[in-house]
């Protein structure tokens, strides 16, 4: 039984297994290799796979919108705020959805009793930062005249977090709000500061990844 992940594309369909094999052994003109398998099995020991508090999901140009959003230096979408509340607000009340998906909170309530404790434990920390009482403040003064943001303050905090000081450079797009993120960063303690260096390694490689693709394919973002 073969099942894509795009299941509104082919739907699940039944082949002979000599088929299958034979199609498994077709070259690839790019790698020259053939497709191949892979086995996959849950663990039967050893570490089990860490759940971090900082999901990040990429796909969907989620990485491509959030560098375009907050790299933006020329009329960036916060420009002209008269305080850190407002700049804050406006920043993370327009994030294009793509951005806003980019990073996602990791329930503590929905895994073992071992990792929860972690995970709640970041998530403490996250939720008493200043940045994020200055987020709490903002939608308290702005929430009812606007709407509701996009993501929940305790994610947006930890995107500017792990953005601050990986990929973007924020002070072009916040530059009433820089202070603040500098002071985060030097005070992160462990277990957040963990979450945050973490989705930063991964953010930096993905970027990277990013860049070189857009260097092949002539658009100019990877020159």
């Amino acid at each position: 039984l073969i099942a894509a992940a795009a299941l509104f594309k082919p739907p699940p369909h039944w082949v002979p297994v000599e088929v299958l094999w034979q199609a498994m052994l077709a070259v690839d003109p790019e790698t020259g290799q053939s497709r191949g398998y892979a086995l996959l099995s849950r663990s039967s020991g050893g570490q089990r796979t860490k759940h971090n508090l900082l999901q990040l999901t990429f796909g969907r140009k989620r990485l491509e919108t959030a560098i375009a959003y907050f790299g933006k230096t020329a009329n960036p979408p916060a420009s002209g705020s008269a305080s850190i509340h407002e700049e804050l607000w406006r920043a993370w009340r327009s994030m294009p959805p793509a951005a806003a998906a980019l990073v996602q909170m990791r329930d503590p309530s929905v895994v073992a009793a071992e990792e929860a404790q972690p995970l709640q434990g970041a998530l403490t920390a996250l939720e008493g930062t200043e940045l994020h009482e200055r987020l709490i403040e903002a939608q308290d003064l702005f929430a009812q005249r606007d709407g509701p943001p996009p993501l929940r303050a305790d994610a947006f905090a930890g995107l500017l977090l792990v953005l601050c000081c990986s990929v973007v450079d924020l002070k072009g797009t916040l530059p009433l709000s820089a202070a603040l993120l500098e002071r985060e960063d030097s005070r992160l303690e462990e277990p957040l500061l963990e979450e945050v260096n973490s989705a930063r390694a991964i953010l930096r490689t993905m970027a990277r990844h990013h860049l070189q693709d857009c260097g092949s394919c002539g658009c100019g973002r990877g020159a």
